[in-house]
């Protein structure tokens, strides 16, 4: 391939083309690993809620149909996520730049939709976590050429140790609160209504 390639464009141009695709494969290795130790990170996070003396705070949170957003931890959510990012980083060790792109965004896309319906129980202050994956410097990635093989990061291993999660936690001991019937509805907003600022 690199033959042919020398052959139509020349040695010089050729260098600058395996220059350009070594510097855009690190690019690339640099966000996946970035990503991977993100949703680590979380993952860890949501894991150290599934021990059983975790549970009691959250139950009650869980159990309250009013607050949608506390959902019970699902540490093993991540797993397609980290699956994509593994499956870029095989293709990037292989050379497939062009592939490896197109994976790297279908992942960042999963990562954020995994992310959305992450349980707010889930503490994300005090850590360098991005608000989502940016992948406007990946998506400025075009016409990328076919590179020979390389050896991976070692972060790229968080993408197993994310897959191997198989930590699960039970449903809460008490039943979800029913939701306030509506025709209360009004006679609360009027309550609120009264209040003094």
């Amino acid at each position: 391939m690199l033959a042919q390639l020398a052959k139509c464009v020349g040695n010089e141009a050729l260098q600058k083309q395996i220059s350009k695709g070594q510097n855009s494969r690190t690019e690339m290795f640099a966000f996946l690993t970035d990503r991977l130790r993100n949703v680590r990170e979380l993952q860890l996070r949501e894991m150290a809620l599934t021990h059983k003396k975790a549970y009691y705070p959250w139950w009650k949170q869980v159990a309250d149909a009013h607050k949608t957003q506390f959902t019970k931890p699902e540490p093993t959510r991540w797993k397609l996520t980290a699956e994509l990012y593994d499956r870029a980083a095989q293709s990037l060790a292989r050379g497939d730049l062009a592939r490896a792109r197109h994976l790297l965004l279908d992942a960042a896309a999963e990562e954020q939709r995994t992310r959305d319906t992450m349980t707010a129980l889930v503490d994300q202050t005090e850590v360098e976590l991005d608000a989502e994956p940016d992948t406007r410097a990946i998506q400025a990635l075009v016409n990328l050429p076919e590179v020979g093989p390389c050896a991976m990061p070692g972060d790229v291993g968080l993408a197993q140790d994310i897959k191997n999660v198989t930590a699960e936690v039970p449903d809460p001991m008490n039943r979800k609160r029913a939701k306030d019937p509506w025709w209360t509805w009004e006679e609360e907003e009027e309550e609120d209504s009264h209040e003094p600022h």
